[in-house]
């Protein structure tokens, strides 16, 4: 038929408000529909954020609109340059706040591969983080999608301004 789509921005904890409601309020009956981030299931079971109170195994997922590998990177600035110079010091790291890959994937780092990655929370979105990597306010930034990272500042891939430290994802991207 014709259905009439309304559209409903729940901004607020990394998706976790809109999460909760589609799980625990929102009608079961096909009417709603959501996109969350990647980061929330892995929140939720990594117990990171005690606002999460929907249990993500009662949703009907149906896909994932992007295949691109996060990176991990510092500034050009930074004595850290590889995960291994990231397990001897201290390395700040920028993020957004809860639910967000941004703090969880530092935090997985820190506690499965002894990273020593301090978050900074509070940025408002990725670019607000990479513009505090550029000012000296953070180190780095701990989960950038490959994709976005060479559409929106090729630059700093193509002038060596961030040493990537690594990649997650299902298969390596080829350019790295």
């Amino acid at each position: 038929g014709q259905p009439t789509m309304l559209p409903q921005n729940m901004a607020g904890g990394g998706g976790v408000i809109a999460a909760n409601y589609v799980g625990i309020i929102a009608p079961k009956d096909g009417t709603i529909l959501t996109m969350i981030s990647e980061a929330l299931p892995m929140d939720q079971a990594l117990d990171l954020t005690p606002s999460l109170k929907v249990d993500f195994k009662t949703f009907g997922w149906i896909g994932n609109l992007g295949d691109s590998n996060l990176l991990t990177y510092t500034w050009h600035t930074s004595p850290t340059r590889t995960m291994e110079d990231a397990k001897k010091r201290e390395t700040t790291i920028g993020a957004t706040g809860a639910g967000s890959v941004t703090t969880w994937l530092p935090i997985v780092y820190n506690n499965v591969l002894g990273t020593k990655f301090k978050l900074i929370q509070g940025y408002k979105s990725g670019s607000a983080v990479k513009l505090a990597m550029e000012r000296g306010e953070v180190e780095g930034y701990a989960a950038n999608p490959w994709s976005a990272l060479v559409s929106a500042s090729p630059d700093l891939v193509r002038d060596k301004r961030i040493s990537i430290l690594t990649q997650v994802g299902i298969k390596k991207e080829k350019e790295l």
